[in-house]
Formats: C-alpha cells, sequence, structure tokens
C-alpha cells in the first residue's frame, strides 16, 4: 500500500478546475469597459465548460488592429483549465506559467511568445493570468487594476501584420490585388497566424472571340509555420482559374504561384511571366527554379 500513497496524497491536493476557451472580438476598447463584457471573461451564460483536476489557471488577453478592409477590431481571447505541459518547437514548456500566481486580485503579468505560446516572428502578445492550486471562480477575470488592462494601459496591435486583399477574377488594368497597390496592410484578427501567404497568377485564356489576360490574386495571414516559411517559401503548381464570361463554370487550367512568408508584410510575390497553357508545361522561369530546387 505504501507505494500508492503518494499517488492519493497528490489527487487529494488537486483542485477540480473549469475548463474553457473561447474567442470573441469587441467593436470598442474593452480597457475601461471590462464589466459590460461576458462570456468567457466574465463566466456568462451560454458558455460551454468543463471540469479538470489540478493546478487551476485563467488566462486572459487582448490585441487591436485593422483588418483587410482597413477597420479597427479587438480581439479578446480567455482560456481557463489545468496547468500543464505542451510541446513548443519541441521543447517542453509549462503552460501557461511555470510559477503560480499570488496576486488573486489583479493576477500576474505574462507575455507570450513564439516560445511558450506558439506565435510567429513578429511579435509578443501581452495578457494577465491566474494560477493557483486551489480553485479559481469561474467570475474571476481581468480588472482595471489588471496588467494590460489597466486604465493606463494601452491595448497592443495584434502579433501578425500581412497585406491583405482578394481580386477574384481582374483584367490588367484592375490588377490591384496583383500589384500590392491596394493591400490593406492588415494585422491577423487570429492570433494562430503565424505566417503570411499570397496566391497569384497572371495568364491568358479564352475571352469571345480572342484571348485576354487576366491577373489574380489573393494574399492574407497563414498558420503555417514560421519556422516553415522563413526565408520566403515559394510553390509552384497547376491550378484551376476563372476566365471571362464563365460559361457553365468553366475554368481554365494555369500556372499559380503559392508563397509563404514570416515577416511583417512580406508576401507581395507576384509572377514575371504569363501561364498561356494548361497543364502540359510550367513557363520557362518555373522549369528553371524547379531544376534548380531538385539540384541543391
Amino acid at each position: 500500500m505504501k507505494i500508492f500513497a503518494p499517488l492519493l496524497a497528490a489527487s487529494a491536493n488537486a483542485a477540480t478546475c473549469v475548463t474553457i476557451s473561447k474567442d470573441f472580438s469587441t467593436v470598442k476598447n474593452p480597457t475601461g469597459h471590462l464589466d459590460a463584457l461576458n462570456g468567457c471573461y466574465g463566466g456568462g451564460s451560454g458558455v460551454e465548460t468543463g471540469t479538470c483536476d489540478g493546478t487551476c489557471f485563467a488566462l486572459f488577453f487582448t490585441y487591436k488592429g485593422l483588418d483587410g478592409n482597413g477597420d479597427t477590431f479587438y480581439a479578446n481571447h480567455a482560456e481557463r483549465g489545468c496547468k500543464k505541459t505542451i510541446q513548443i518547437h519541441g521543447k517542453d514548456v509549462e503552460f501557461p506559467s511555470a510559477t503560480n500566481c499570488a496576486d488573486t486580485s489583479n493576477g500576474c503579468a505574462i507575455t507570450l511568445t513564439k516560445d511558450n505560446y506558439g506565435l510567429g516572428n513578429q511579435g509578443d502578445i501581452k495578457g494577465v493570468y491566474f494560477q493557483s492550486t486551489n480553485a479559481i471562480a469561474i467570475g474571476t477575470k481581468p480588472g482595471n487594476g489588471s496588467p494590460g488592462f489597466s486604465g493606463s494601459d494601452s491595448v497592443q496591435n495584434a502579433p501578425m501584420q500581412c497585406l491583405q486583399c482578394s481580386s477574384g477574377l481582374s483584367l490588367p488594368s484592375d490588377a490591384r490585388c496583383f500589384d500590392g497597390a491596394n493591400a490593406v496592410k492588415g494585422h491577423c484578427s487570429d492570433f494562430r497566424s503565424t505566417s503570411c501567404f499570397s496566391r497569384t497568377s497572371w495568364y491568358t485564356a479564352p475571352k469571345e472571340s480572342t484571348d485576354a489576360e487576366y491577373k489574380m490574386a489573393e494574399r492574407g495571414c497563414s498558420t503555417v509555420p514560421a519556422d516553415e516559411a522563413k526565408n520566403r517559401k515559394i510553390s509552384y503548381f497547376i491550378g484551376e482559374v476563372p476566365r471571362e464570361p464563365e460559361v457553365d463554370y468553366e475554368l481554365e487550367r494555369r500556372e499559380i504561384t503559392e508563397e509563404y512568408c514570416d515577416t511583417v508584410n512580406c508576401n507581395d510575390f507576384k509572377p514575371t511571366e504569363k501561364s498561356t497553357s494548361g497543364a502540359a508545361a510550367f513557363s520557362t522561369l518555373t522549369s528553371l527554379l524547379i531544376a534548380l530546387a531538385f539540384n541543391n
């Protein structure tokens, strides 16, 4: 029986913790308006909860930015559960912190980064956490004196920023997204974004009795890991692209360039050659790049 004594003692000391993970947006700065927020911050109605046994935590953070339309957003995250060990980039990390928080009223400051939260390379997020061997009440939430939420604290910008636009099908006379001229230098509203992407194609396709030239582009935020997107990851493939007029949803098969990168507004790549044929052949430039890649 002695061999099980430590396990029994550990179980007896474990608290029952509420588990929640919730993202929500607000139209105005949550700092100074915390009492008006419901859901996970305040444990309001309609929130799905569970329980676990261990050391309890509650983690909160908020950030702002400009979205792809150029409008300001405020994004908020609340998470409750049991302290645990997670793997980040192959290393064990105690989440949310190896140290419990003694301030049960205002919580303790925490900085979430690439190394402890799996963010991208562009920045970090400052928040507040509560952590204790005792149960943390569902009503526990940031207050006006909490780090990152006090009246003197300004809400930080989202940690990732990428060019954001989508042109769909456009003629060269209106290829602003393709050229990046009208792409909003927007912040990624989802903190899980770790890189930027672009998907572009410059091609010719039948239009009525002749051929027309088109430029298609999409640029935005991506969850491809930052280390995987480092130093600009570019790939080429044959895919389906629209043409005008769209008859019975008929598509053309043309060369598409896909890019992932991990620095601020890095997703500005565009092809320098038109794709004029279908899946039978890549362009001369792409064939050369593929050959070089296989020879490295």
